[in-house]
């Protein structure tokens, strides 16, 4: 039986260590073969944006070996290969954009020296990143993978001087790559918001937005056809050793941890990966998501910010209030549909509107635990200290 991947972000790793790996690779194919070249895809955390990253690099770097016995290895793809310049921004902690700036730099600084491409001193970190692709393309075309392109600006949502400043970074740093088009052969960024003014969306030539198309409705997640497939044996073992039927079991995996839609076209639901896991090593239907998933800068805006208590189970909702947002008019029902804590119920396509709710039982709980203390009265909050 193989192994369950929990925490497992790394593909050569999982593949090596004999993990369950649920095989995306036809739709990463069609992905790499059909039109388009720069990408973006926002999920929700823990929805396996970085294990995509890391296959998408192995891909390009003609590892074919790795992908003994998936879909892509019996296809006709012919595995050229291609520099790699992998970026994550997830663990980039800062406290300020000089902070952020350095970091950048002094990292694009250990890529290049790992590449053997020379920088000169005293560069910025736009500069750094033109160098860095221009010395790789002397091998060939450039494959340009950023993970959480927008983590140090999440990091700090509840302060929008410094979220502002950081973004400034970001913009002159993101916005070379449109001069690098010649050099690049592929670009994909991930990331949980979409930002304005970051020069991603507004200066990238060709840059096309997946998250809610259709080809991508179930590029990250877990259908119900590939939890019963890929993680067969470990549902067995689990209901071996638990009370329930495999009928009620299979339910109570549904009302926890499915729900998901990210095409207002196709109707097709998705389990949140990372919960299905921990469920299933764990033996135990409980809210994983809130230990993992729910995103603090998102605790903190409901609570401290004092938002107005909404209904928001068949939230009503347009493409333009589910689209980018900016520091300084922050929607929280946007905040709340791209950080996975509504999602689409239904889209009329002669309005263009979405009707949102809650995905499962686990989000439910998390954001009613996020949600009470804005129904606690003070007299209730004094009481409740005194206890």
């Amino acid at each position: 039986m193989k192994r369950l991947p929990d925490n497992t972000a790394d593909f050569p790793k999982l593949i090596k260590n004999n993990c369950v790996y649920v095989d995306k690779t036809e739709q990463l194919y069609h992905l790499l073969t059909g039109s388009g070249d720069n990408f973006f895809l926002s999920r929700p955390r823990r929805f396996g944006k970085t294990l995509l990253i890391s296959t998408l690099e192995q891909i390009f770097l003609g590892r074919r070996e790795l992908f003994e016995g998936l879909w892509i290895s019996q296809s006709d793809y012919t595995w050229p290969k291609h520099p790699v310049l992998r970026i994550s921004l997830v663990e980039m902690g800062v406290s300020s954009p000089e902070e952020f700036e350095d970091r950048l730099v002094r990292h694009l600084k250990k890529k290049a020296a790992e590449a053997g491409v020379h920088l000169e001193r005293n560069l910025s970190s736009a500069e750094c990143l033109a160098a860095l692709v221009e010395g790789l393309a002397k091998q060939n075309s450039v494959v340009l993978l950023i993970d959480e392109y927008d983590a140090p600006i999440l990091a700090h949502i509840e302060n929008p001087l410094l979220a502002e400043a950081i973004r400034a970074v970001l913009k002159s740093f993101y916005g070379v790559i449109k001069a690098l088009d010649s050099h690049l052969r592929f670009v994909f960024l991930t990331g949980v918001t979409k930002f304005n003014k970051t020069s991603i969306f507004s200066g990238l030539n060709n840059l096309l937005d997946l998250t809610l198309d259709d080809r991508s409705a179930t590029l990250l997640g877990l259908t119900l056809e590939e939890l019963q497939n890929f993680f067969a044996d470990h549902i067995r073992k689990a209901i071996d050793q638990g009370t329930l039927s495999r009928v009620d079991f299979m339910q109570s995996m549904q009302d926890w941890y499915n729900g998901y839609r990210f095409s207002p076209y196709l109707p097709t639901r998705v389990y949140n990966p990372c919960s299905v896991i921990r469920c299933l090593l764990s033996g135990r239907f409980e809210n994983h998501w809130s230990q993992t998933g729910t995103p603090s800068f998102l605790v903190k805006l409901v609570q401290e910010k004092n938002y107005p208590i909404l209904d928001l189970e068949n939230l009503v909702l347009s493409d333009e209030d589910l689209g980018t947002f900016d520091l300084d008019r922050v929607q929280l029902p946007a905040l709340l549909f791209q950080t996975g804590c509504l999602t689409i119920q239904d889209y009329d396509p002669e309005t263009a509107l979405y009707t949102l709710r809650f995905p499962n039982q686990e989000v439910t709980q998390s954001m009613m635990r996020i949600l009470a203390p804005l129904f606690t009265s003070p007299i209730e909050k004094a009481t409740c200290r005194m206890r």
